[in-house]
């Protein structure tokens, strides 16, 4: 069975009102039901589930889909992720592909050793040997609650406690050291990595443990161990408390980001459970993106010192490179998370309510480390250039360097980069958007008439999503296959596509609508042409070739003239001025 049968298979086999009325409270409206939006912040419920058609669509934030679409987003998963989670749930087989690439042989038994180790220091953590480690968890008004939530543990000091219980269970040891959770000597013997330490085990995605952090209790070095990469653990890509954050990332609707295991902690014990922390690393673009599946909107809240707001400045300019644009939390000088939250949980909740936009973080930082005069100046532009040039956007880039700009006191022109696309060409080459949501629209709505559509050629005319949604949805009518029984890989294309299927029908005749298509296409293609002669002129003239620039000039010429005739009648577009 391959990804996409068993895709189709699940949305056969449930129900999405069932599903989503486990996350939104959904009320019928006429056909469909109606919620409040679990994707944004809304008063007034503009989510409409079809229970006739499998989908979703929200009129106030355009996100859409169908079963596997809606739970993708709502858990931040992956298709292949999600697939597999609702095949599980709900007792279905999975795709081959699935199963061989994260299920099969060594992955399996990696998991089952971590999780053999999560019970072990579970209950080392209620044992005398723990006793230390319960105080001192105590002593950081870490309650009962909070252990068990995330799983925390304790490894007794004995080098070969974890060891022996492993071996007595038949466990081959030299996967338990693959999965990190055992080391070998040069002698060949293997030991506890972990030895002396409250254990933060790290829950991937799915809630399967990959990974483990530990702290030294009482005197020792180093403080904090963490697990070495292993087969199902990339540091890079896994945050620590994001499986348990999720749904309240998704209630408040922003989330925050801190440094430690303990800050976490500390912060989930008085409320803010939006938080999540890197795994005894820098954070990482990767992460970033993991963070962009959950919400746009972040805070970083790092310690108060130099090193904290330098890790600050760093990653704003990773989330820029996503395109996201995070607030900058200022905690005291010496201040921590953990610790500002324990002495006023309100004193936290106001920093918040005061953090920093981004770009006036970034450009005072820097004006702090380089100075104010102009080598300072000339040292920070170079620096905001590079960092805001990692802006995808470029109408986003142009404004944000010119507001760099002004911060500095500034020509915009220092800043501003020759290469900068302007407002007009991003605007031109998003021309075909509502022409593709006509395209759409017609296929949907006549697929009888596909094959006259398709003889148009319209997808050279065509950006994505519109492209590559339009693309598929012709293929499954040739196929035979109803356009309703697709599902897509990327959100923006579940989106776009329940967006299609909830608006209401076209009122235009398919004659009338294939007329304006083709006026459009036509217009296009003259557009193209004439481009490029216009073009082809100023380089001859340049040269002096004057013979071939009156050929030309002539063809230009009946190109304007054939152009009209072509669309008359079509009443959509007027003709293009000679001197366009």
């Amino acid at each position: 069975m391959s990804l996409r049968e068993a895709a189709l298979r699940l949305r056969e086999s449930i129900n999405i009102v069932d599903l989503i009325s486990e996350f939104v409270a959904l009320k019928k409206r006429g056909r469909n039901y109606v919620g409040l939006c679990p994707f944004h912040s809304e008063t007034k419920p503009s989510f409409t589930v079809s229970e006739e058609k499998q989908i979703f669509y929200c009129f106030g934030c355009g996100a859409g889909g169908d079963v596997i679409g809606f739970y993708m987003r709502v858990n931040g998963l992956s298709f292949g992720e999600a697939v597999r989670e609702l095949a599980r749930r709900y007792h279905l087989p999975l795709p081959s592909e699935l199963r061989e690439s994260a299920e099969s042989g060594e992955h399996r038994e990696l998991y089952r050793i971590n999780e053999r180790a999560v019970r072990f220091f579970e209950r080392m953590l209620g044992a005398p040997e723990g006793k230390a480690a319960r105080e001192y968890l105590r002593g950081r008004g870490l309650s009962e609650d909070l252990r068990r939530t995330f799983l925390l543990g304790y490894a007794p000091s004995d080098g070969g406690a974890l060891t022996s219980h492993l071996r007595l269970a038949g466990v081959d040891l030299a996967l338990a050291e693959k999965a990190g959770v055992l080391a070998r000597r040069e002698d060949g013997t293997y030991y506890d990595r972990f030895r002396g330490r409250l254990i933060f085990p790290i829950r991937d995605l799915s809630g399967r443990v990959v990974a483990f952090g530990g702290r030294i209790v009482g005197e020792g070095e180093p403080k904090y161990l963490n697990s070495p990469e292993s087969p199902i653990y990339h540091k890079s890509r896994v945050l620590y408390g994001l499986y348990e954050a999720r749904p309240f990332i998704r209630e408040k609707g922003h989330g925050l980001v801190v440094e430690g295991y303990f800050d976490l902690l500390s912060l989930w014990e008085h409320g803010f459970r939006h938080t999540v922390a890197t795994c005894g690393t820098a954070l990482t673009e990767d992460h970033v993106r993991l963070l962009k599946r959950f919400s746009r909107d972040w805070y970083l809240v790092f310690d108060g010192d130099e090193a904290g707001r330098k890790a600050a400045a760093r990653a704003v300019g990773l989330f820029f490179s996503q395109g996201l644009f995070p607030r900058v939390v200022f905690l005291p000088e010496g201040e921590d998370p953990d610790s500002l939250v324990r002495k006023a949980p309100a004193a936290l909740s106001e920093a918040l309510e005061q953090a920093e936009e981004p770009l006036s973080f970034l450009v005072e930082y820097l004006l702090r480390i380089y100075g104010r005069g102009p080598e300072g100046k000339a040292q920070v532009v170079r620096e905001i250039r590079e960092i805001l040039g990692r802006l995808p956007d470029p109408v986003l880039r142009h404004e944000y360097l010119r507001r760099a700009a002004r911060k500095l006191d500034l020509p915009e022109g220092l800043l501003l980069s020759p290469r900068c696309p302007q407002r007009e060409t991003l605007s031109q080459e998003r021309e075909g958007a509502p022409w593709g949501r006509l395209l759409l629209q017609f296929l949907l709505q006549w697929p009888s008439r596909a094959e006259e559509l398709a003889a148009l050629s319209p997808e050279e005319f065509l950006e994505d999503p519109e492209k590559t949604l339009y693309e598929e949805v012709l293929s499954a009518l040739r196929e035979g296959i109803s356009p309703e029984r697709l599902t897509f890989v990327e959100g923006i294309l579940q989106s776009l596509f329940s967006e299609l299927l909830f608006s209401p029908p076209l009122e235009a005749s398919p004659e009338e609508v294939l007329a304006q298509i083709r006026a459009w296409i036509l217009r296009r293609r003259f557009e193209a042409q004439a481009r490029d002669l216009r073009r082809t002129i100023r380089e001859l003239e340049a040269r002096g070739r004057h013979q071939e620039v009156a050929g030309l000039l002539r063809a230009y010429t009946e190109l304007c003239r054939r152009f009209p005739k072509e669309c008359q009648g079509e009443g959509v577009y007027e003709p293009l001025q000679k001197g366009s």
